[in-house]
């Protein structure tokens, strides 16, 4: 999300009635940004399909986002009109300037030139219509663009902000789009980018063509994005906000971008190459539909066009994330991102655990939530005026409430009921997924109904503001004041009576003339709030910066060598919290310019490089390059690298046009050689498809007979090594790449065999559901996204003679060449330290190896650098066979080896050659090595019963032989959640749910942690000082607890924050968000008991929180 840079110090009262509508749009239209890169596998009928779902949503066009150089474009855009023309849809380009580099002019105006005029391509003022994502450096091509295709250019440069962007060549740009669609941090959408744009469009005479999405979450390291903005209450607000505003155009961020989870069209198995290249952990949109975001489009687009759409059948939409945010890993995953000069938040602190509804209805009606069986009255947060609407609510969910959702509305019974999937504690790869699953359903057809006013009848009867704007802009919202440069309205509807005027003249309390208009307007109608307004006029006062603007990171730190990087790149508003503490916050300070430089770690270590990585990368381009931390990697001079000690020269595309193509380097060098363009499409195929072994794995039960008689059925996960081939399905290409030659320092002359090179592919299998052919027997169904390496796989496919050989000659002078001189047309080198030196023939591994449903998979015996196997350190140097052994943990009332007076208390499943936990092992290990010398503990019953355990390829019941319990402590168990450790008492200390000497209820344990908290930053100042602090009281005479956290020295956690005012609440509630994972997340089960928490450990950021319920002092 990109802010305007221009400084907001004159939001006065531009926006007023006569000058807002004139803003209005004459031409009004709605647009949906559609990816083209992922429609390689479409054909005709996929096309027909997507347009099909948009009309019926009232969509009037697609946004064809396009890189340059991608294979598909051609096949795709010829198919994408092909669709258009015959069912009478839309389309225009929206050139991608950042996806591939920039697009050549002679490109652009050969495909506007070629489809303009097409019957399916948009027009506005009968000038074929253009937009673009980012590009501002390619601003002067449009001018010839324009002036040779008479296109109509309405570019989105938000990188620059409105008022920069016009200004570029001459003021090319006929309008502008924005791309900031989501909010900042926790804070709702408002309207002040939009505002920006509204301001100096005006001024320009030009129109605005306003962005809506109705989510955002990316996890994909291959592309350096893994970051969430708030999304809960979106796609409402912002419908809202469009109907107040009434911009030219509407484009939706988008139908099919399903790497960032924005999508509003169908899910599609043909179009998720992202998550593959992106490397993405997995794959967060299988099973997570959004179609349900198009049920009610169709009335909030006819609202926004005519302003009176009528209703004919009501509908319900949901949506919610599956799972607590206190659960599982994060996965990395930020609320902001640095990347875009935001504060890095906790994606828990930015999303709320709640499932959002909207309802379409005539009349009011009311909402019911079921959660798991347990079925609650809901509300609604937002109301239509008049009735006729849209009604918009929420209802929470937590830990403790779990299980199947179904959203109901009624009036004397039933309208229409949505049924959704579970919320769960269960994480795909153990990782949080921030994608959304969204459900709808409409109910019986019903004569039309439309709202009593017209919105052009209507006025803002709610809105806000940020800040210290926010109580006046509520007041003057209400009563249809609403200006957009300094509130933001969230509600329209019949203009409220006026109260009674005063008379009263109001001023700004500061001369800061953003509050001029509200405190004239407020202050004449009773209400004239101290710490905005004045009835006394104040000398004029300008801001520095804008009020409206979000925070930035001003100081920041980092431990070890991340010190200097740290204080360098937190100081522009660059702090990512992987890396860095942000310790204080002010106005953005714009970073200087990039240079053509790129740094890199100066380090083998991969945790090391993973913090260091995106540091480098911002400081040393502007000038700051700390040896013993970053070196520099390359420079833009046409050649680049991967901090390996052979040269990677890029190649001129122009070597193709010559009979014989010639290339030459020094010794020691990587050539990347550019893509061939074939002379006609050409379909690729996969015969045999792609072969690989994959952990397949099942629930299987467990039946134990423990040493006292008593027999209990637990489910364990058993799993095999499979070999599988995978169908990989055909692609059309036009452009080929091909695969980089490595040229070390022996070889002086020689022939090189191109080889092309078919990038990673991402395909969704079904797990065999009897993988060890048992009869009858059928496992429940598991699906995963398999990576398939790049193409070719075996040496019989490699060499292809369709593209021409090259001839090396070596450079001894080291004038390599000939070097690329246009990017787009060049390939780019290898960066991502996988597969850079060729195809891979052999063990070549590939993304997927893991079985979902398997939390500790076996060893991957073909890893390959796409899939890095984390070894078990147990099979290191082990004579003997590797077996698998279950070991119990036990507790004995008596020290008798012949006693049966035992209790299971937990169990661990253990594979190596040397079982060292301190256990009664229940299976023969082969490999078993104990130091006769170390002394086992005490002995105690043994066991007798069959035990089942697994080992990689069979399951195998074991006899076990009579072995000892010993008495050593059992380990500490712990969890990783929410970026920390987690320590649950109950878990390690033996008392029993319901004993109130050691356990406290759900309410006294929230009202403790509270308490503390609130307590803890009376006294900030020692809060400051990262020493121990202990809060102590008694919620009743058998009550006693203890809440304490602490600090480590010389580090600076990022809970701790300014203890005045705004901040000091912020404190708090980051205080109480530590607790409450301990709360959360231990002792999740009450089990019939009142007195069931007994709290536990939470460390995270230097800092430990505990909470220890103690029996009452004597």
């Amino acid at each position: 999300m990109m802010s305007d840079k221009g400084q907001f110090t004159r939001f006065l009262v531009v926006f007023l009635a006569a000058s807002f509508l004139a803003l209005q749009a004459s031409a009004k239209a709605v647009f949906a940004h559609f990816m083209v890169g992922n429609t390689a596998r479409y054909t005709v009928s996929d096309w027909k399909n997507d347009i099909s779902l948009a009309q019926d949503a009232h969509i009037d066009a697609f946004a064809l986002n396009i890189a340059h150089g991608e294979a598909t474009n051609d096949k795709s855009i010829a198919d994408a009109f092909a669709a258009a023309e015959s069912l009478g849809f839309k389309l225009f380009f929206s050139f991608d300037y950042a996806g591939n580099g920039p697009w050549p002019l002679s490109e652009v105006t050969r495909l506007l030139k070629q489809y303009s005029s097409s019957s399916a391509h948009f027009r506005h003022n009968n000038k074929p219509f253009v937009s673009t994502f980012e590009g501002p450096a390619n601003s002067d091509d449009w001018v010839t663009i324009k002036a040779e295709t008479g296109c109509f250019f309405v570019p989105d440069w938000s990188s620059l902000g409105a008022k920069p962007a016009l200004q570029l060549s001459g003021g090319v740009a006929d309008g502008l789009f924005s791309w900031a669609a989501w909010p900042w941090g926790d804070r709702k959408m408002n309207t002040y980018v939009d505002a920006s744009y509204l301001q100096y469009l005006a001024e320009a005479g030009k129109p605005y063509m306003m962005p809506v999405s109705p989510w955002f979450y990316t996890n994909m390291p291959g592309y350096n994005k893994n970051w969430a903005w708030r999304s809960d209450d979106l796609w409402y607000d912002r419908w809202i906000q469009v109907s107040y505003i009434q911009p030219e155009w509407v484009e939706i961020i988008s139908w099919n971008d399903y790497g960032e989870s924005h999508y509003i069209g169908p899910l599609n198995d043909k179009a998720y190459v992202a998550f593959g290249t992106g490397k993405a952990p997995y794959n967060y949109v299988i099973d997570m539909p959004h179609d349900a975001w198009r049920l009610q489009l169709p009335y909030a687009i006819d609202l926004y066009k005519s302003g009176k759409p009528s209703i004919k059948e009501e509908s319900v939409v949901m949506w919610y994330r599956r799972q607590p945010t206190s659960r599982c890993s994060d996965g990395g995953t930020t609320g902001n991102t640095a990347s875009q000069l935001q504060i890095e938040l906790s994606p828990s602190s930015v999303f709320e655990n709640r499932i959002f509804f909207t309802a379409l209805l005539a009349s009011n009606a009311t909402i019911t939530v079921s959660i798991g069986g347990l079925e609650f009255e809901g509300s609604w947060d937002s109301e239509p005026d008049g009735g006729v609407g849209l009604y918009h609510g929420s209802f929470p969910f937590n830990v403790h409430l779990l299980g199947e959702v179904i959203v109901t509305v009624s009036r004397d019974e039933k309208i229409v009921s949505v049924k959704g999937p579970a919320l769960t504690t269960v994480c795909s790869n153990g990782l949080l997924n921030f994608n959304a699953w969204v459900g709808g359903a409409k109910a019986s057809s019903i004569s039309a109904v439309s709202p009593d006013l017209s919105l052009s009848e209507q006025t803002c009867v709610a809105g806000s503001g940020v800040g210290n704007f926010a109580g006046i802009c509520a007041f003057t919202c209400k009563y249809g004041y609403c200006p957009i440069g300094a509130c933001y309205c969230t509600a329209m509807g019949k203009q409220k009576k006026l109260p009674k005027a005063t008379g009263d003249k109001g001023y700004p309390a500061n001369g800061d003339a953003n509050y001029a208009g509200l405190c004239d307007f407020s202050c004449n109608y009773g209400y004239c709030p101290s710490q905005a307004c004045s009835l006394e006029q104040k000398p004029a006062y300008i801001p520095t910066s804008s009020p409206f603007n979000p925070p930035a990171c001003v100081k920041g730190s980092g431990m070890g060598n991340l010190a200097g990087l740290c204080s360098f790149s937190c100081a522009f508003s660059f702090c990512p919290s992987k890396s860095c503490s942000c310790v204080e916050t002010g106005p953005l300070v714009a970073p200087p310019a990039p240079k053509d430089v790129k740094g890199v770690p100066d380090t083998d270590d991969p945790w090391q490089y993973e913090r260091l990585k995106d540091l480098c990368d911002f400081t040393c381009s502007r000038g700051y390059c700390p040896a013993g931390a970053c070196k520099i990697d390359s420079v833009d001079d046409g050649s680049d690298g991967d901090g390996s000690e052979f040269e990677q020269v890029i190649i001129d595309s122009g070597i193709w046009a010559n009979e014989h193509p010639a290339v030459s380097c020094g010794s020691d060098c990587v050539l990347v050689l550019p893509p061939t363009t074939l002379p006609t499409p050409t379909r690729i195929t996969f015969d045999g498809g792609y072969p690989t072994v994959l952990n397949v794995a099942w629930e299987t039960p467990t039946v134990t007979t423990l040493s006292d008689g008593k027999v209990i059925t637990t489910n364990a996960i058993t799993h095999i090594l499979q070999t599988t081939v995978v169908d990989v399905p055909p692609i059309v290409v036009t452009v080929l790449p091909i695969w980089p030659v490595t040229i070390p320092s022996n070889v002086s002359n020689t022939t090189i065999y191109p080889m092309m090179r078919i990038p990673p592919q991402t395909v969704v299998i079904t797990d065999d559901p009897n993988p060890l052919s048992q009869s009858g027997v059928t496992h429940p169904v598991v699906t995963r996204s398999v990576t398939i390496p790049p193409y070719p796989w075996s040496s019989t496919r490699a060499k292809d003679n369709d593209i021409k050989p090259v001839i090396y000659t070596s450079a001894a002078d080291k004038k390599s060449g000939p070097r690329c001189v246009d990017k787009a047309k060049c390939d780019k080198p290898c960066l991502s330290r996988i597969f850079c030196d060729g195809p891979c023939f052999t063990n070549c591994g590939g993304g997927g190896f893991a079985a979902a449903n398997d939390p500790n998979p076996l060893p991957n015996p073909n890893p390959g650098p796409a899939d890095p196997n984390n070894e078990d350190p147990d099979e290191d140097d082990c004579d003997g066979e590797i077996v698998t052994a279950t070991d119990v943990w036990v507790s004995c009332k008596t020290i008798d080896s012949t006693s049966t007076s035992c209790t299971t208390t937990s169990s661990n499943v253990h594979t190596g050659c040397r079982a060292t936990a301190s256990a009664t092992t229940t299976a023969d290990a082969t490999c078993y090595v104990v130091d006769p010398d170390e002394d086992q503990g005490q002995d105690g019953g043994a066991v007798t019963a069959l035990v089942t355990t697994t080992d990689h390829d069979k399951i195998t019941t074991v006899q076990p032989k009579p072995t000892t319990t010993t008495s050593t402590e059992r380990p500490v168990q712990t969890h990783n959640v929410d970026l920390g450790i987690l320590t649950c008492y109950s878990e390690n200390n033996g008392h029993t749910q319901g004993d109130r000497d050691h356990f406290a209820t759900l309410d006294q344990i929230n009202a403790a942690a509270s308490a503390a908290c609130r307590q803890t930053y009376q006294d900030f100042a020692r809060f400051k000082k990262y020493s121990s602090y202990a809060y102590r009281g008694t919620a009743r005479p058998d009550f006693h607890y203890e809440i304490e956290y602490s600090g480590e020295p010389n580090c600076l956690p990022p809970t701790v924050m300014d203890g005045r005012g705004e901040e000091r609440e912020k404190g708090v509630q980051t205080c109480i968000e530590r607790f409450s994972t301990v709360i959360n997340n231990c002792d999740t089960a009450a089990n019939g008991h009142d007195y069931w928490k007994a709290g536990g450990s939470f460390y995270r950021d230097c800092m430990t929180w505990r909470i220890i319920v103690e029996q009452p002092p004597v």
